[in-house]
């Protein structure tokens, strides 16, 4: 196998088995680890605060125990989130859970999760989507307060400024070199199909951030050596999440390359660097001031639709998959 097989074939484990993933970088790290239920949770807060955040969006489980919690037509991956705490899955991984309160559904997930998983503490965070104004940034940097604090008692230990200023470097670096791995994963579709791509933002859930950052940084310079591929047919996608096997390898048998994705748990986490000025917790607000083409972010001027037929035009996609 080449340098680039066990990459993929180490990526794609991970992201297939999330559970073991995690319990190795806790083993490895002696880290605690906190979930982070679904798009635009603070992550920076809990690397600085020397703990591992662990991505839930939700995963391929019948939906049972949850139904006492949530009426059928709620989002899927939030009610498969809280099964699986339902079950169990959780239990001995996460020493706590965070939950952005972004939508009604987001946001009855967090009560219930405090009372159907008393053992596993809820740290919510409540986003304004009056984002741009002042008054909205001065709100969630309050919010981000509140959630440090938090944090830093679960941790056990102080977060310092320096160390939140290093955290979200790494996570800019990080957003930035998975930027550049999509752009060359939609030039190298015949290695990176829709199911390997899909790992590969997966598996960053599940891994310490500095050590899968050199993990990306080196599997897109082992893409660059490739030639281009040929023959295949691109689309975008867009919506929330595109994880069901099924879907990608439908995709695969058809010859379909993703040209790029406007998907909350691809582009949303990556798309946006958090900006310069002033303190940490600023910086963070202002992050999310700065959100724009999300269905989770109110779109006053209506830009998401324009973005996406520029994403359309930009990758010469032949069709748009709507999740």
């Amino acid at each position: 196998m080449t340098r680039l097989d066990d990459i993929l074939t180490a990526i794609v484990e991970d992201a297939a088995n999330p559970g073991a993933a995690v319990r190795r970088e806790l083993d490895r790290t002696g880290k605690k680890a906190v979930g982070c239920m679904l798009e635009f949770c603070p992550e920076e807060l809990i690397c600085a605060a020397g703990m591992l955040p662990v991505g839930l969006w939700g995963g391929a489980v019948e939906l049972s125990l949850v139904k006492q919690y949530f009426p059928p037509f709620f989002c899927a991956p939030v009610q498969q989130t809280l099964e699986l705490a339902l079950q169990g899955a959780y239990d001995g991984l996460l020493s706590a859970v965070m939950v952005p309160i972004l939508c009604d559904t987001l946001k009855s997930a967090g009560q219930n999760w405090r009372v159907a998983v008393p053992h596993i503490p809820m740290i919510p965070v409540t986003y304004p989507q009056n984002r741009h104004l002042p008054s909205g940034q001065a709100f969630l940097r309050r919010e981000l307060e509140d959630a440090m604090a938090k944090l830093e008692r679960i941790a056990g230990r102080g977060i310092s400024p320096q160390a939140l200023d290093s955290a979200i470097a790494l996570y800019n670096r990080y957003r930035e070199a998975m930027r550049e791995f999509s752009a060359q994963a939609a030039r190298h579709a015949d290695v990176i199909t829709p199911a390997v791509r899909h790992s590969v933002f997966q598996a960053g859930f599940y891994r310490d951030k500095g050590d899968y950052l050199e993990t990306v940084r080196e599997l897109t310079a082992l893409l660059k050596q490739l030639p281009p591929a040929e023959g295949r047919h691109p689309v975008a996608l867009t919506g929330i999440a595109l994880s069901t096997p099924r879907i990608l390898e439908a995709m695969e048998r058809s010859g379909l390359t993703v040209a790029g994705d406007t998907l909350a748990q691809e582009y949303g986490q990556t798309a946006f660097p958090v900006p310069d000025g002033g303190d940490g917790l600023t910086r963070l607000a202002a992050w999310w001031s700065q959100m724009r083409h999300s269905s989770l972010a109110v779109d006053l001027e209506q830009e998401r639709a324009d973005h996406l037929i520029r994403l359309v035009q930009a990758g010469r996609a032949q069709g748009v998959i709507i999740l």
